[in-house]
């Protein structure tokens, strides 16, 4: 015996209003955790560009490094030996976008500080925060922050991160002063030649 076919096609469409009922369910979801593995990675990149900035200023008397000298440190310093490898990977050096976030990076002349930005590429859909490190921490801020200075951004720093800012930074302070070129000592005017008696003969 055969269905009529317009109870056929009830059931199909019923099938199909479950099925598009619980995907628009499951996408938030899905959503929320694709921003939350671009966010983690970001992270984690970031946390590997400061241990590598804070090798790099170790080697180079406080001071820090461009992200090519970062990912090739031998052909930036002199010490460095050429079989090792660099502090960090060449993709994480490159500011392409990844996981969703544009990459901008600063360095101070001199040296002596950087910014790293990680901005989300769709905000709101590849990341919800943007990320900021520089030489003493790094923070996920308001994607309203971006553009910001780090430093003037103290507020939310992950938990933790900033305890030992103090010390790197005065370890920093002493290996600039220890590559230094010591202060030249005041020039003296030749001493007069001294009128001494010739012996006699």
């Amino acid at each position: 015996m055969r269905r009529p076919r317009g109870k056929t096609l009830a059931l199909l469409g019923l099938v199909g209003a479950v099925l598009s009922g619980m995907f628009a369910l499951a996408l938030p979801t899905l959503q929320r955790a694709r921003v939350a593995a671009n966010e983690a990675s970001v992270f984690n990149e970031i946390r590997g560009l400061g241990a590598a900035q804070d090798e790099y200023a170790r080697l180079n008397g406080g001071r820090f490094g461009t992200l090519e000298c970062l990912a090739r440190p031998a052909t930036c310093l002199a010490s460095y030996p050429k079989e090792r490898p660099g502090l960090l990977t060449a993709d994480v050096a490159s500011l392409a976008t990844r996981a969703g976030y544009a990459r901008r990076f600063e360095l101070s002349e001199g040296g002596e500080d950087y910014q790293y930005w990680a901005i989300p590429e769709r905000p709101g859909r590849s990341g919800v925060r943007a990320f900021c490190a520089d030489a003493d921490s790094y923070a996920a801020r308001t994607l309203d922050d971006v553009g910001r200075r780090c430093d003037s951004l103290r507020g939310s720093v992950f938990e933790g991160v900033q305890a030992d800012a103090e010390r790197r930074r005065r370890d920093r302070e002493r290996l600039r002063s220890a590559a230094a070129p010591p202060a030249a000592a005041p020039r003296q005017a030749p001493a007069a030649p001294r009128n001494t008696p010739k012996p006699k003969a």
